[in-house]
């Protein structure tokens, strides 16, 4: 199972969910240890704060980690609640995707893999210097977008003693 994503997420983050779940509950907290940890879960929503908000990410959900890790960083074991079997990966604002999962309903751990996030918040400082007004081009974001790029790894999870 692999589902993917580019796209410029609303407020630099996106989340992964079941849509049967009310995802507002604690949402507050999990969203200020994203910003701080990248990536952090309710136990039932994982959010990613991204590096930035004017460069589309890549996102992918996939049961299998990266294939090469070596340039990966990651925040491992984040649990996710999925009754449905379904999920929904994307932004607060509608650009997401559906992804079924051939496990089914339940209990799932994820570990987030990021990578180049230094590099899209240099990418958008350098378009800004090139600019005569400092202004980015929606050419110029669209030219550079994608560098920035998270992989989620999904897997049901372990049953608790």
């Amino acid at each position: 199972m692999e589902a993917q994503l580019t796209f410029t997420p609303d407020y630099a983050f996106f989340t992964l969910r079941d849509p049967e779940h009310d995802a507002a509950v604690n949402s507050a907290a999990a969203i200020a240890a994203a910003r701080r940890d990248v990536a952090a879960s309710t136990g039932y929503e994982v959010y990613v704060c991204c590096a930035q908000d004017r460069l589309a990410v890549h996102a992918t959900v996939s049961d299998s980690p990266p294939s090469d890790t070596t340039w990966w960083q990651i925040v491992h074991g984040l649990r996710l609640a999925c009754p449905s079997g379904e999920l929904r990966l994307g932004d607060v604002t509608g650009q997401a995707t559906a992804i079924t999962l051939p496990s089914g309903p339940g209990p799932y751990e994820v570990d987030v893999y990021h990578r180049s996030r230094e590099t899209a918040v240099r990418r958008i400082n350098e378009l800004r210097q090139q600019s005569p007004n400092g202004r980015l081009n929606e050419d110029d974001l669209a030219r550079h977008g994608g560098v920035e790029e998270y992989h989620m790894y999904l897997r049901p999870a372990p049953e608790s003693s």
